[in-house]
């Protein structure tokens, strides 16, 4: 087992998105399960994380942080089972596969569907993102749809 049990005390969703894929990916690699604390990922994203992760962190012997080195560190290739780890690990290059990392960021169908719900096919066609973003005067649950200027530009010209 590894574990990164401040998961989440390091920066906002972003940061934890990176710290994730690190913890998960290295737990594939060395073939073991993992832990880490709830966090806002788990809310969001349908991880499918059940098999591999563990309720508790157990058999932890050893830690690793890369601090002060800043950036990727081929050292945080070289741990071992039953370490636990803290740091950012904003890097691609923690992990195998691209393509796995955002399966496993796959939204949950109710969140999907509520975005869905509120914003018509027609707004996000042929939009590469769409972004939406709190009010400032209402909770972070209702969202508001932003999206860049270039985007608002193709959607009025594909209406026309």
């Amino acid at each position: 087992m590894i574990s990164f049990s401040k998961l989440g005390n390091y920066g906002r969703l972003g940061n934890q998105l990176f710290q994730y894929a690190y913890l998960r990916g290295m737990a594939q690699r060395l073939n073991t399960t993992f832990h880490c604390p709830q966090w806002d990922g788990d809310r969001i994203f349908d991880l499918g994380d059940e098999a591999l992760r563990a309720p508790s962190a157990t058999g932890i012997t050893s830690s690793f942080n890369p601090h002060p080195e800043v950036g990727y560190t081929d050292k945080a290739l070289a741990i071992s089972d039953g370490t636990e780890v803290e740091g950012f690990f904003q890097s691609e290059c923690y992990y195998e596969s691209r393509d796995e990392v955002l399966r496993w960021y796959t939204f949950k169908e109710e969140i999907a569907a509520s975005v869905r719900a509120r914003y018509p096919l027609e707004v996000c066609k042929g939009a590469a993102t769409l972004s939406l973003m709190p009010t400032t005067r209402t909770l972070a649950s209702t969202f508001r749809s932003t999206p860049p200027r270039s985007i608002a530009m193709r959607s009025k010209e594909s209406a026309m």
